[in-house]
């Protein structure tokens, strides 16, 4: 049950994510996005799926939360906070150099 909540939540995030870029940017962003997304997901599920098996082994698996529901939760807190990173973090925005006219009357 868990896991289900998990990869309907990833889901949403990409229709938000796409959506965000798109109207943002353009379309191009909004693949882009997805790409980062679904990459980041695939890999951080597949690096992680291992190191949970050796963490929780299998007698301590209940039905409700096996090996796969603790790799999800780790990758959901690495996922958190390399998004908020990479697609929320503050831009950099470049200001004007501004001079300073004096009036002389």
């Amino acid at each position: 049950m868990i896991e289900i909540l998990i990869l309907h939540s990833h889901i949403l995030f990409a229709l938000y994510l796409f959506t965000k870029r798109w109207q943002e940017k353009k379309l191009s962003d909004g693949m882009l996005s997805l790409a980062v997304l679904g990459l980041t997901f695939s890999i951080g599920w597949a690096i992680l799926g291992p190191l949970s098996r050796m963490l929780l082994h299998q007698e301590y698996e209940l039905t409700w939360f096996t090996s796969d529901t603790l790799s999800l939760v780790m990758l959901v807190v690495v996922e958190f906070f390399f998004f908020k990173f990479y697609f929320f973090g503050e831009e950099k925005r470049v200001e004007p150099e501004t001079t300073n006219v004096q009036n002389t009357e």
